[in-house]
């Protein structure tokens, strides 16, 4: 199974002067490593760190990162059956909620699962996004592989 992991790019709004930095992407690091363990062909996608020189900004917002376009490009090109998103901070929700759309853009069946602090404190408020199949609640490692083994077994995840 195809496993895709992204750390979004992040959108700071008018209000706020802050900019956010390049962090080392840990949480999906180790969910790399616990996939790969176990024989799953896993990609990594940290667009915030990655396109940090990349500033878009608009009359009421700046985004930094990867763009939309190149994320779209790479989950094109790897064609993932999960995406996993992180989304550590309830202040960039909707940079993750974002990206699941362009998920189901591309490819509808391809499963979204969305995890990290804020989805593990607003579960609920995340699973109304129809983009989002899954939203795992704390440590994700077992979990996910949980997830991957019953989708590939055609069991209930």
């Amino acid at each position: 199974m195809k496993i895709l992991l992204i750390k979004p790019s992040c959108t700071v709004y008018k209000a706020d002067p802050t900019l956010p930095s390049a962090t080392l992407p840990f949480g999906i690091a180790y969910l790399a490593s616990y996939l790969l363990s176990k024989g799953e062909e896993v990609m990594l996608i940290d667009a915030l760190s990655e396109g940090i020189e990349n500033i878009e900004r608009f009359e009421n917002k700046t985004k930094i990162g990867l763009s939309d376009e190149e994320i779209e490009r790479r989950i094109r090109e790897f064609k993932p059956d999960i995406v996993g998103i992180t989304s550590m901070f309830t202040s960039f929700y909707l940079d993750a909620h974002n990206l699941a759309s362009i998920v189901k853009r591309i490819n509808p069946g391809i499963k979204v699962v969305l995890g990290g602090a804020h989805a593990s404190i607003l579960p609920e408020p995340s699973l109304k996004d129809k983009n989002i199949d899954i939203v795992v609640k704390g440590e994700g490692e077992i979990t996910l592989w949980n997830i991957v083994r019953a989708l590939k077994e055609g069991g209930d995840y």
